[in-house]
């Protein structure tokens, strides 16, 4: 048996008995950002918004202040409150693998302390700056390609002087070649990203460490496995576009989240005996 199919088995067996507060955590989750849409909709409406006007797009011509303003607030409400129901729904199933049965009330945790609720902000704004810098660097250079490759085609640049065919086509062939660059680099991010995918996991189980702590011990973790967990990530495909048949997010999520709170658990303690076994040999 592969480790994948084992760890989906094992998420299968710590769901079994408990689907009811597995699917009741989610919904909280999910509700919250359901509601929230609605309310950003209704803000949209009530202030002659158009949230989906070509003019908010990257290359429109303008954004209104009351766009603006009901954007910030939604990303505001979205770290304040959904960060850290985020975080208590995933230390949820990942006591519940580790075999703890822990009350449904828990996915509110993190809520109840000042210190912890900080921190688990904290933890995600620094994984998240860390991540959009590492982002704009592999994507920077495709990007930029296919820009110059566009103002080619629309003959606003020219590369060879009084050959408009010869410019679209040079137009062309670097829109087609910076494509394949900017899936190629969005995949390689993709994978590297990874490191920082244990951090969270990390704090977990060890709440009293400090941020930069637990991102630094979650890229050393997770050498070596980085592009295992993308794979892994992306053997769930199937399921969530399967949710847009009919099968509902309330099996899907809690389902891949238990399976990803098994691998970071294996991950975790993999190291942890790797550490233990060093620290034998040194002594």
């Amino acid at each position: 048996m592969s480790l994948f199919a084992m760890l989906k088995g094992n998420a299968k067996k710590a769901l079994r008995g408990n689907w009811g507060k597995a699917i009741a955590a989610v919904s909280i989750l999910l509700g919250f950002h359901l509601l929230l849409t609605m309310l950003r909709q209704y803000a949209f409406t009530l202030f002659a918004a158009q949230p989906y006007d070509p003019a908010v797009l990257p290359f429109g011509a303008s954004v209104s202040l009351s766009e603006t303003v009901i954007l910030s607030l939604s990303l505001l409400v979205t770290v304040l409150l959904g960060v850290p129901l985020q975080f208590g729904v995933n230390r949820w199933l990942y006591k519940l693998v580790k075999g703890e049965n822990a009350p449904i009330s828990d996915v509110f945790t993190y809520f109840e302390h000042f210190h912890s609720y900080i921190k688990s902000i904290w933890l995600y704004i620094g994984i998240f700056v860390r991540s959009f810098l590492w982002g704009a660097l592999f994507l920077c250079l495709p990007s930029a390609m296919l820009v110059l490759s566009n103002e080619l085609i629309r003959g606003r640049l020219i590369a060879v002087p009084g050959n408009y065919r010869v410019n679209v086509s040079l137009g062309a062939m670097g829109a087609v070649l910076s494509l394949i660059l900017l899936v190629l680099a969005g995949v390689l991010y993709l994978v590297f990203v990874n490191r920082y995918a244990l951090a969270m996991y990390l704090f977990f189980e060890e709440p009293e460490a400090g941020t930069l702590k637990l991102i630094r011990q979650s890229v050393r973790y997770s050498h070596g496995y980085r592009g295992s967990l993308f794979l892994f990530s992306l053997s769930f495909v199937g399921w969530f576009l399967l949710c847009a048949l009919g099968i509902p997010y309330f099996y899907t999520l809690p389902y891949y989240l238990a399976a990803a709170s098994l691998y970071a658990l294996y991950i975790i303690e993999k190291n942890k005996l790797q550490d233990t076994a060093t620290q034998s040999d040194t002594a």
